[in-house]
């Protein structure tokens, strides 16, 4: 299959616009389709946020273990829990990270931000070589962060390439993130991948892929990047899926028939044949 030419014919049919950066690990080919083109991330912004928090803890300037209390001012609408629950509860800064990832907490993101400084997320992606990411307010789903947070689906692929390579913070830091984002429960990068239950030891033993991804999804916007390893016969394979649309006529829809959310899918499933035909 010549996927270079799959993405483009896809893209051609998908509703809106369609960016994506894939990278077969260690040093596989990359196939890029307006991978340098900006996007709203929606709350794929939320890794460079899980990225300043880990590098601030490795620097001593943050404790993971120690609690901060999470304010009214912190409280976002949209996904995850914290947000009905009483301001002034305590958690860990670790905590808020897992809250962040795993169920894309919005009321967490705003309490990280709060913490390590939206211009800190922003100076350490421009070091780390993510020239076109740009956190601005206090949680991506605010109206200033939709006006001015973009990011490129190159620049994401890098920065998990990164954490892949143990490049962030560290190599225990590096790997630490990954577990974290291994257990996110929105993947729609998985949606026609041989994926097992994923959070369950026993569908991680038993699955023939591996995911740590985050997705991120507004009206007209879904997006979604990860690092994938195929278990195959001749053992582990790694590869990175970086898969951003915008302005996709949705209707507003939010089920899982959402023709982005498809699009996203069918491209990780492009991805992943690519592999095995390769093998």
């Amino acid at each position: 299959m010549d996927l270079q030419a799959a993405l483009t014919a896809l893209a051609a049919r998908a509703s809106g616009r369609l960016g994506v950066a894939i990278r077969y690990l260690p040093d596989g080919p990359v196939y890029q389709l307006r991978a340098d083109e900006a996007f709203y991330p929606a709350s794929v912004i939320k890794v460079p946020i899980l990225a300043e928090v880990f590098c601030q803890a490795a620097e001593g300037r943050l404790d993971l273990n120690h609690r901060v209390a999470v304010l009214d001012e912190d409280r976002r609408e949209g996904s995850g829990i914290l947000a009905s629950l009483k301001p002034g509860l305590a958690l860990t800064i670790g905590d808020l990270a897992e809250l962040m990832i795993v169920i894309s907490d919005n009321t967490a993101t705003a309490a990280l931000v709060r913490l390590v400084g939206a211009p800190a997320v922003n100076a350490r992606m421009r070091d780390l070589g993510l020239a076109r990411t740009r956190l601005a307010g206090a949680m991506a789903g605010d109206r200033e962060s939709r006006d001015r947070s973009e990011t490129t689906p190159a620049d994401m692929l890098r920065l998990f390439e990164l954490l892949w390579r143990g490049e962030i913070a560290g190599p225990e830091e590096s790997a630490r993130m990954l577990d974290i984002l291994s257990r996110q429960q929105f993947m729609d990068l998985a949606r026609y991948l041989p994926v097992d239950d994923l959070s369950e030891e026993d569908g991680r033993q038993q699955s023939a892929v591996l995911l740590a991804s985050k997705s991120g999804a507004v009206n007209g916007v879904r997006n979604d990047v990860g690092l994938i390893t195929a278990r195959t016969a001749k053992g582990p394979r790694p590869y990175i899926v970086s898969v951003f649309t915008n302005e996709v006529e949705d209707g507003r829809l939010w089920t899982p028939e959402n023709p982005a959310m498809l699009t996203v899918g069918e491209v990780s499933r492009l991805a992943y044949r690519h592999l095995l035909e390769d093998l």
